[in-house]
Formats: structure tokens, C-alpha cells, sequence
């Protein structure tokens, strides 16, 4: 069972993301993605707690990136994340853009900039797969590698940055909307 006072914090910085309705102003759209991400973390971090708890996965599979990708598709179901995502064509269209344009270089760990792209291209096949695991997992994976380039990366903070991030939100929103529904549900 989550603990005490955890579906009133998640529910919070998802109200607290809502607040932020200006889409043209760069600093609403930086606070919306991010504080949807914190009620994501959350999310993923007690989806981790109970796989573990249940034996689902083993300790050694367990960390921030496993949780944020991979247990978390696992959790919810690949074909029913897949559908989900995919009802957003605009947004995927949008993400896909992105990467193939270089515009924008979501890996951040690498030898060069040559071998990030390369990562990149990498990620958008698995995004353009029909294949409900891969494509679930390379859509989160993109979302974790903004936040990661967001908390940890040299991203500046200008208006280009929309581009990124209210797609990214959507996407965000729509694995916490499948979530903690079933986390509620699950937990009761």
C-alpha cells in the first residue's frame, strides 16, 4: 500500500500543473512539465516499491531510469500504454520531429555530439515501431531523457524549449492518467 498522503501529493502537483494554462509563456510551460514530473516520480518510484515488494523484479533491476521506463510500462501494459500514446498523433508527430531534425539532442551522456545523434536515431526507430513494448518504452525513455537534459543538461531556457516540453507534457500526462487510476484501484 502507498504510503499515507501519497494520492493527495500526486493529485496536488497535478493540480499544481493544471494551474499553468498559458502555453506562450515559457515559464508556465518549464513549471507544467516539471511539475508533472514530480507526480510521476512518484508514481514510478511506489510502481517500482510494489513490483520489488511482490517479487516481480529483483533489487539489482531497480533504479530511478528502470522505474521512470521500464517497470513502469511493464506495470500498466504495454498494447494499453501503446494505444494511449498513440491517440496523441500530433504530439508523436511533433517528438519524432524533433529528434529526426537534431534540433534538439535528448541523450546527454556520450563521447560526442556525433555518437548523441546517433542514440537519437536510435531511440526515434524504437518511437516509430509498431511494436506496443518498444514504442511504449522509447516514448517514455524520451520523456525521461528531457528531464534528465532539464535537471542535469546545459539546456537554456529559451523559447525554443516549447517545442519540447508541451509535447513531452502530454505524453507525461497521459502514463499518469493510465496510472493512478490503476495505482487506486490496485492500493484500495
Amino acid at each position: 500500500m502507498p504510503p499515507w498522503g501519497f494520492e493527495k501529493f500526486v493529485k496536488d502537483w497535478i493540480d499544481k500543473a493544471e494551474s499553468y494554462r498559458d502555453m506562450g509563456d515559457l515559464r508556465q510551460v518549464f513549471d507544467k512539465f516539471i511539475s508533472l514530473y514530480v507526480a510521476y516520480n512518484a508514481i514510478y518510484a511506489e510502481v517500482q516499491r510494489m513490483m520489488l515488494e511482490d517479487g516481480k523484479i529483483k533489487e539489482k533491476h531497480c533504479g530511478d531510469k528502470m522505474a521512470a521506463v521500464y517497470h513502469i510500462s511493464k506495470y500498466l501494459g504495454y498494447n494499453e500504454l501503446a494505444d494511449e500514446f498513440r491517440k496523441h498523433n500530433n504530439e508523436l508527430d511533433e517528438i519524432k520531429s524533433i529528434i529526426r531534425s537534431h534540433d534538439f539532442i535528448l541523450h546527454s551522456r556520450g563521447a560526442d555530439r556525433l555518437d548523441l545523434r546517433k542514440k537519437d536515431e536510435a531511440l526515434l526507430k524504437e518511437i516509430e515501431s509498431e511494436q506496443s513494448e518498444s514504442f511504449s518504452e522509447a516514448v517514455l525513455l524520451a520523456i525521461y531523457l528531457t528531464r534528465c537534459n532539464l535537471f542535469h543538461g546545459a539546456k537554456a531556457y529559451v523559447d525554443d524549449q516549447e517545442r519540447v516540453l508541451l509535447p513531452m507534457s502530454t505524453m507525461l500526462r497521459t502514463v499518469i492518467d493510465l496510472a493512478l487510476p490503476k495505482l487506486h484501484r490496485e492500493t484500495a
